[in-house]
């Protein structure tokens, strides 16, 4: 499975991410925030910031800091032939490509990582 391409901006600790398919699970425990990112693609480049601050994480807190960014690159369609039943002809329509996650970007933050005490 292809990963996204990872760039870190500042050192670690970075917040703990995962990725399933082309959803982009970032945080543990009750404190996550999920990204369907085939479903936030859109045709143009799509950036997505997640912030930590007093309330958790969260995509539009932006009192926090930055723990992580997200670049999706813009949808890329392919042609798709069709012969129509009246004897018409072809007709042509524009079907989207699957997101490539090698395309996706990472940048990591410094990121506050609470431990938990034993």
């Amino acid at each position: 499975m292809l990963k996204p391409k990872v760039e870190a901006v500042q050192p670690e600790p970075h917040i703990p991410w995962e990725v399933d398919g082309s959803v982009l699970t970032v945080g543990s425990g009750d404190e996550t925030v999920v990204i369907d990112l085939e479903e936030r693609r859109t045709d143009s480049e799509t950036v997505i910031d997640i912030y930590k601050g007093p309330k958790g994480l969260g995509e539009r807190n932006k009192c926090g800091s930055y723990v992580l960014s997200v670049e999706i690159p813009p949808r890329r369609y392919r042609e798709e032939t069709a012969e129509q039943g009246d004897g018409e002809g072809a007709s042509v329509t524009l079907a989207p490509e699957p997101l490539d996650m090698a395309s996706v970007v990472l940048r990591l933050w410094t990121a506050e990582i609470e431990t938990e005490e034993i």
